[in-house]
C-alpha cells in the first residue's frame, strides 16, 4: 500500500498509528500483530493521485489496518470499487458507536434515530468494510461471551458477598473488568453488551 515510502518512513507512521490506535485496526478493532497488518488509505491512492493538491500521504487519509483479505481495509481495496470514501465513518474524528450498534450475536445494526447521512454511513461503512463478514461477527460474538460470563460471574460474587468485607475486593474485581473492557479486542462490541 505505502509504495514509495522508505522503511524507516513506514516505521515512523506505524509508530505514530499504533499510538493513535493502541495497536488495534481502525476499522474492526482486532489487534494489529507484527505482519499482519498494513498502512491503509481511506481514500484510494488512485482518487488522491488524481486530485490537484493532494497528496496520497496525508496523515489524515492513513490508518492502521487489519490484513484480511475479507474485511477491513484489504476487502475495500480489493473487492468493493463502487463506494464514496465521504461516506465512511472515519475512525479518526467520528464515533462509531454514534451510528452502529453491536448485538450480543456479534452482528451490527444501524442505530435508530439516525438522519439520512447517518444512515448511509453506517450502511456504507458496513458493506464497503464488509463488516458483517462471518469471521467477524463470529469473534465479535465469542469476546462478548467472554466478558458477559465475566460480568456474570462478577454480579453472582455481589450477590454473594457479605457487604463491607468483600467490599474491597467486589471493587478490585469490578476495576479489573472495566480496565480489560477498555482495553479490548472489540471494545465497541464488547463495551455495548457488557454494562457494569
Amino acid at each position: 500500500m505505502f509504495e514509495f515510502a522508505e522503511d524507516s518512513d513506514k516505521s515512523e507512521i506505524w509508530q505514530a498509528l499504533n499510538i493513535m490506535q493502541n495497536f488495534f485496526c481502525a476499522y474492526c478493532e482486532r489487534k494489529l500483530i507484527g505482519e499482519n497488518c498494513h498502512i491503509e488509505h481511506l481514500t484510494p491512492q488512485h482518487i488522491l493521485k488524481g486530485l490537484r493538491g493532494r497528496s496520497i500521504y496525508e496523515w489524515d487519509n492513513l490508518f492502521g489496518s487489519c490484513d484480511h483479505p475479507d474485511h477491513c481495509g484489504r476487502y475495500k481495496d480489493d473487492q468493493v470499487t463502487d463506494y464514496d470514501a465521504t461516506n465512511l465513518i472515519r475512525p479518526d474524528t467520528e464515533d462509531p458507536a454514534r451510528y452502529l450498534a453491536f448485538l450480543p450475536n456479534g452482528h451490527i445494526n444501524i442505530k435508530d434515530n439516525l438522519d439520512d447521512n447517518s444512515i448511509i454511513k453506517g450502511r456504507e461503512t458496513i458493506r464497503v468494510l464488509n463488516l458483517e463478514s462471518t469471521r467477524l461477527v463470529n469473534l465479535r460474538q465469542k469476546k462478548i461471551s467472554e466478558f458477559q460470563m465475566r460480568l456474570y460471574e462478577l454480579q453472582e460474587l455481589i450477590e454473594c458477598s457479605n457487604g463491607e468485607e468483600d467490599g474491597e475486593f467486589i471493587r478490585e474485581q469490578t476495576q479489573s473488568l472495566q480496565h480489560d473492557i477498555v482495553v479490548s479486542e472489540y471494545y465497541l462490541a464488547v463495551s455495548q453488551n457488557t454494562l457494569i
